[in-house]
């Protein structure tokens, strides 16, 4: 993570707030249709092959084709869309096709479900620290030699495809003979994408609330505020994998815990919830009381107000955290629609706070869009209805001893 951060500062201060927007304009856009990669099976698969075992190559085998022709139809919508965009920033359309072309590696994803349902992400974790190093030395070469932006767009892209590659190898190893036996069936991808059509529709709607300040930014405000502001979300975003990791490491013993008792469930679902609060608060202190140096010290002074947006998104972080947990429970207690009408509402308020702040304050007024559209998804909107309400209840108030 350091590393990366470290790379990440380092390429800011090399290409400068202007090509460095346009770069994460480039990403942006692509991650607006990145829910066709996963179809929002992730959770689902975990899930099922949990619960169903003896499913195993009828289950990943449909994930693989699912997830193969989302990739596909990802790749087909980006490159379409971009070029009906107004004004889009210099070479943003050839960075678009490329970075999405990389998305055929994600295909590859149904070896690390797998792995996560059995508990043994460490190989998967393994995997990904051999290729980051690879790739880390390559941008540092290409830093070094001072190579043009689009050469670091094509290790985006080589990146996701030698992931893939290194996924199903891994899958390969550890499961012997066991690729070429798995096999799609036509019922269980019907089943799976009755089952995830809200998680589809839903993870969109976050990944749109992630990026549509981007697009917005770049469109209303120019490239040289996406640069800004992106050099400070950056940093936040990727601490999102701590949430994310821990949802996905515990999700297998906590559905097991829901099928034997919801007293054992509902325990098991607060400690987790109470430590991820825990974290995400101290980590969103010590980021808002260090904004300054840290800005100071990783892009140097051309990115100086990116210290006041990274302080505002420190505090979006503890509502993140918050989210993505209970998206994962919501999942777990098959409650997909809840999520989806959460997620139409926080893309609403965000949409709107980012046209009335935008033209107003640029990357300062987004950073405030997005602060508000997480609040409110965390804390109001579970007002909303009387069985979100029990939940909220439920992960705050003390602990009961378990039967088990």
């Amino acid at each position: 993570l350091t590393i990366g951060l470290l790379l990440s500062a380092w390429l800011a201060r090399y290409l400068g707030p202007k090509e460095f927007g346009v770069l994460n304009f480039s990403i942006a856009f692509v991650a607006l249709f990145s829910v066709f990669a996963s179809f929002g099976l992730n959770s689902v698969t975990s899930r099922e092959l949990t619960q169903r075992p003896q499913d195993k190559h009828i289950i990943l085998g449909s994930v693989c084709t699912i997830q193969l022709f989302g990739n596909i139809l990802l790749i087909l919508l980006a490159t379409f869309s971009i070029s009906m965009l107004p004004n889009p920033p210099p070479q943003a359309a050839i960075f678009v096709a490329i970075i999405s072309f990389g998305h055929i590696g994600k295909a590859a994803n149904f070896s690390r479900i797998w792995f996560e349902s059995q508990t043994k992400s460490k190989f998967i974790a393994a995997t990904e620290i051999i290729l980051f190093s690879l790739l880390a030395l390559t941008r540092i070469i290409l830093l070094v030699s001072n190579a043009p932006l689009s050469a670091f767009v094509w290790t985006i892209c080589a990146e996701s495809l030698l992931t893939g590659m290194a996924l199903v190898a891994v899958y390969s190893l550890n499961n012997k003979g066991e690729l070429t036996r798995l096999k799609p069936k036509i019922s269980e991808i019907k089943w799976m994408l009755s089952e995830c059509w809200p998680l589809v529709l839903s993870g969109g709607l976050v990944l749109i609330n992630f990026n549509l300040d981007k697009i917005m930014l770049a469109q209303i405000a120019g490239d040289f505020e996406v640069g800004i502001y992106t050099a400070a979300t950056r940093l936040v975003e990727s601490l999102n994998f701590i949430p994310l990791a821990v949802s996905a490491s515990v999700a297998p013993a906590l559905a097991r815990a829901a099928q034997r008792s919801p007293l054992e469930y509902s325990n098991s679902s607060r400690k987790v919830y109470t430590a991820l609060a825990a974290i995400s608060i101290l980590i969103g202190f010590c980021l808002f009381i260090t904004s300054n140096t840290i800005i100071n010290v990783l892009y140097g002074v051309d990115f100086a107000p990116s210290s006041t947006i990274l302080s505002i998104h420190s505090w979006a972080l503890i509502f993140v955290f918050h989210i993505s947990f209970r998206t994962r429970l919501h999942t777990i207690e098959h409650k997909q629609r809840i999520i989806l009408s959460f997620s139409c509402l926080t893309v609403l308020v965000n949409l709107v706070c980012n046209l009335l702040l935008i033209p107003r304050w640029g990357a300062l007024g987004a950073s405030w869009a997005s602060l508000a559209s997480w609040v409110s998804s965390a804390l109001i909107f579970p007002l909303f209805t009387s069985e979100t309400r029990r939940q909220m209840r439920s992960l705050i108030k003390k602990p009961r001893p378990s039967n088990h």
